[in-house]
């Protein structure tokens, strides 16, 4: 007696595999994308609590142009997810918006915003997540 898989058996195998990964890759992918934009929320708020702390200290809100870099994160004692985003930040003396903008993804160029009263403005990121 032979012991072994048949042909039929083996293509069976591969046609249930098949089927799993292609209902299971798209849930995968939009896991991943809602991965990416949670470290874009934390980022912004990681400057928003910067921001505070730096105008606690100095009465003025620090200024940084995207992508923020090393001097500024310093400054506001925050340290930023070093890829897929681009964050910066506009401020004058009693106001800021900090932007952080995706680089990479199916979202890719998607900003939010928050400002020093911590109003999110996410359109475009939400709107690309629906759409996944």
């Amino acid at each position: 007696m032979k012991r072994g898989f048949t042909l039929v058996e083996l293509i069976i195998v591969v046609i249930i595999i098949g089927i799993l990964a292609s209902v299971g890759i798209p849930q995968y992918m939009k896991a991943i994308e809602k991965a990416r934009g949670a470290e874009g929320y934390a980022g912004l708020g990681y400057i928003q609590q910067g921001e505070k702390l730096y105008y606690a200290n100095n009465e003025v809100y620090l200024a940084g142009t995207a992508p923020l870099d090393a001097a500024t994160q310093q400054k506001l004692d925050i340290s930023l997810p070093q890829t897929g985003w681009k964050f910066g930040v506009a401020a004058t003396a009693t106001t800021f918006t900090a932007t952080a903008t995706r680089l990479k993804g199916s979202c890719i160029n998607d900003t939010m915003t928050i400002d020093q009263t911590g109003t999110l403005t996410d359109t475009s990121w939400r709107t690309c997540q629906e759409a996944l």
